[in-house]
């Protein structure tokens, strides 16, 4: 285990609880052990993860972390998918059903490109 591994902006040497965790965890499985040690969490800024979606099934999905500037610790997460793919495919399925779930709730919506905050 490599316990300076940073989940986010939380490392696991600064918290003791998330430490004994991380340890308990490393001791009762090989497999998250092999997995925690392989795979750095720090620094994980951009990638692509592999995500199942109930009805939609399987996406590959890139994704961007972006820090906020002022130091407050908020982060951005962005998820995109490769043109012309079939996880963009799902995903604009996906806009679609979200779309008309919002047509009938309370729930502002942005549409895509859309510079204008959304209507009252």
């Amino acid at each position: 285990m490599a316990p300076s591994q940073d989940a986010g902006h939380l490392r696991v040497d600064d918290d003791g609880a998330l430490a004994s965790l991380v340890g308990d965890l490393s001791l009762r499985s090989e497999d998250f052990a092999r997995l925690w040690a392989r795979h750095p969490v720090k620094n994980c800024v951009s990638g692509v993860k592999h995500l199942r979606h109930p009805e939609l099934g399987e996406l590959e999905l890139w994704f961007e972390v972006l820090d906020s500037p002022d130091g407050s610790g908020h982060r951005v997460l962005m998820y995109t998918a490769e043109p012309g793919s079939a996880s963009e495919e799902s995903l604009r399925l996906l806009s679609i059903l979200v779309g008309s779930d919002a047509a009938d709730s309370d729930l502002p919506v942005v549409k895509r490109g859309s510079t204008a905050p959304p209507a009252a």
